[in-house]
């Protein structure tokens, strides 16, 4: 792990209101898993760059996750992710680095 490299492992809040589930890493991010974590059938849509709004990104039902890495050479995404769940009382689980 670099001193400069992103270290997060949480969960986040999402309701019916767009939030930023991170910021601006500006180079930094290696990896990003989020997953949704929600107890009842909340969808939550996740957004790139952008104010989340729903069914407009990923869709992600209970259960289903976007993983963002460096795999295969590939550079994953620098920017604000936000995301905006169906119903109060969502939830996403963050991994970070």
């Amino acid at each position: 792990m670099y001193p400069s490299e992103p270290v997060r492992n949480e969960i986040v809040a999402v309701g019916v209101t767009s939030v930023s589930l991170t910021i601006d890493q500006q180079g930094r991010r290696k990896m990003i898993y989020i997953r949704n974590t929600s107890d009842a059938a909340q969808v939550i849509t996740v957004s790139l760059g952008k104010t989340a709004v729903a069914n407009q990104g990923f869709l992600l039902n209970v259960g289903d996750y976007i993983i963002d890495s460096r795999s295969e050479l590939y550079e994953p995404y620098q920017g604000v992710i936000t995301a905006i769940s169906t119903a109060a009382a969502g939830q996403i689980s963050i991994v970070e680095r």
